[in-house]
């Protein structure tokens, strides 16, 4: 299994200061984090497979008829429900792992010198999130004009359909006095 570069942390270019102590118990720290984001890796495989699957057995389940359906519903609701519990403790866990993580890293930073490396890090990642952000915020502009822009194109073309509609109520009521008046000759004719 590759290593994931959330523990570049542990490979510092700088000599260690530290006691032998404090050097042991952070590579037997390193070594149980590097397991812990194994589990969690292969953890998230088998979510998105159970994700995958719940997204196949809803498909299966509304393409039965009725009556197959009601002696399922049941079995699908309760699997969604305990789906959806794991998917919350999964997040938590995940959420727990990275707030762990960050403050081995900051720890590890602390006592390597090297917490200037950490807060440069968190910068970065604050100005890109920051710059996906504003991208997004963008984007959400963009979408908003293009709402203006059909709002007013529709405001035109129900402009022209209620004139369009007068046009023809205009010439239906015309046809409709025409034909009383033709009416209305053919009995003076025939009397």
């Amino acid at each position: 299994t590759s290593r994931p570069s959330s523990l570049s942390w542990r490979s510092s270019s700088k000599p260690s200061t530290t006691s032998t102590s404090s050097v042991s118990s952070l590579s037997a720290y390193a070594g149980f984090a590097e397991q812990l984001q194994i589990k969690m890796l292969e953890a998230r495989d088998l979510k998105t497979s159970v994700d995958r699957l719940q997204m196949e057995l809803q498909k299966r389940w509304e393409m039965l008829d009725p009556s197959s359906k009601a002696q399922y519903k049941q079995k699908l609701t309760r699997f969604k429900e305990q789906h959806q519990r794991l998917r919350t403790q999964f997040r938590r866990c995940d959420e727990r792992l990275n707030a762990e993580e960050s403050k081995q890293k900051l720890n590890f930073y602390k006592s390597q010198g090297t917490k200037e490396q950490f807060d440069s890090d968190l910068r970065e990642n604050l100005i890109k999130g920051t710059g996906e952000i504003n991208e997004m915020d963008n984007k959400l502009v963009d979408i908003e004009k293009q709402g203006l822009e059909t709002a007013n194109i529709m405001q035109d073309a129900n402009r022209d359909l209620r004139g369009q509609r007068d046009i023809i109520q205009g010439v239906t009521d015309k046809a409709r006095n025409i034909q009383q008046n033709n009416q209305q000759a053919k009995v003076v004719i025939q009397s």
